[in-house]
């Protein structure tokens, strides 16, 4: 497995909240801070490698470094659960739409689909919300 950089809110004694790479434990919710998560669902084409979802991985792992926008990072291959469900998913959060659209169009986003992720992609799906 990948080790994956994540980036977590913790609130700190005075309630108000400080974004760290390390959390003593990880919080999801922060009271009053509104938040866009971002959730992609993936299916590989047919002939897909493990070394080449190894790629999307590691990939993944680099982009907090270079996109600060990123508050909380969580990525992986589907566990094989339940039956129909897609090959890959990830869960970002961000502090805005802005921080989104940023994250979106960053050139090393961009960089990893084009040159990782697009040619092994089937199927691409994606959903944002606000949380309180």
């Amino acid at each position: 497995m990948v080790g994956v950089q994540q980036y977590y809110l913790t609130t700190i004694a005075n309630g108000s909240a400080a974004a760290t790479q390390t959390p003593k434990h990880n919080i999801h919710y922060v009271y009053g801070i509104k938040m866009i998560k971002h959730i992609v669902l993936l299916t590989w084409k047919p002939e897909t490698t493990k070394t080449e979802i190894d790629a999307v991985s590691q990939g993944l792992a680099r982009l907090p470094e270079d996109i600060p926008e990123i508050v909380s990072y969580h990525f992986g291959p589907d566990a094989k659960l339940y039956r129909g469900n897609a090959d890959y998913a990830l869960v970002g959060e961000f502090h805005s739409e802005a921080d989104l659209k940023t994250y979106v169009t960053h050139p090393s986003h961009q960089r990893f689909m084009k040159e990782v992720a697009n040619p092994i992609l089937d199927t691409f799906q994606s959903v944002q919300f606000e949380t309180p």
